[in-house]
């Protein structure tokens, strides 16, 4: 179960099992993964906000998975904190080489979501533009409470807003960190909006 947008950067190269092991061609049969090495990312009004923090590309992956007597399996999955497409693909096959193959989308969404955009890493005393946008997913507009906290560095600028945010519409906020000690700069970003609540939390090595 892979997010969907790796393969926006490149495609699943895999064959189709059906043809390798029924279509024309040499006795070759070839087995790759995707699973790859995956950067992520190390709560007033805002205490109950759940911050997500976790955000691997890969959300699951098993070489091997049997099936009941029933010729089933079931497989159980705890989605990461990414708000993505999760691609879910599954190749099988039988002790007597009946193969198959299926994919399946899992869409991860919130109807108040975070986002926040910082650089790759920072060096000691860079003074530099954090972003963070908001996102209203709902059809009504929305009066949304915004608040960013630094560790690890030294926020510049008023930390806390409040936006007025259109049905399906978003704001961007920009806020000025300054990179003081050599570290990790821990970045959170929450936003509540009555019932509606979402948190993000990434760490920028210094």
């Amino acid at each position: 179960v892979v997010d969907e947008a790796i393969y926006a950067v490149r495609s699943d190269g895999t064959p189709d099992i059906r043809d390798e092991f029924y279509g024309g061609g040499y006795n070759l049969v070839g087995t790759s993964s995707s699973l790859w090495e995956y950067y992520g990312a190390g709560e007033d009004k805002f205490a109950g906000v759940k911050v997500r923090k976790y955000f691997p590309d890969t959300a699951f992956w098993e070489a091997s998975v049997h099936t009941h007597e029933s010729g089933r399996a079931d497989v159980k999955v705890r989605l990461p904190d990414n708000i993505t497409a999760w691609r879910a693909t599954v190749r099988a096959h039988t002790a007597d080489t009946k193969v198959g193959e299926a994919r399946h989308m899992i869409l991860v969404r919130k109807d108040l979501m975070v986002r926040i955009s910082a650089p790759r890493f920072m060096t000691q005393r860079d003074v530099v533009t954090i972003a963070g946008i908001t996102h209203n997913y709902t059809d009504a507009q929305q009066k949304v409470a915004v608040d960013f906290a630094v560790s690890g560095a030294k926020l510049l600028n008023a930390g806390r807003s409040s936006v007025t945010l259109a049905p399906n519409g978003s704001e961007r906020f920009d806020w000025r960190v300054e990179a003081t000690l050599p570290g990790d700069a821990r970045l959170t970003m929450r936003a509540v909006a009555g019932s509606l609540s979402d948190g993000m939390q990434i760490s920028v090595p210094v």
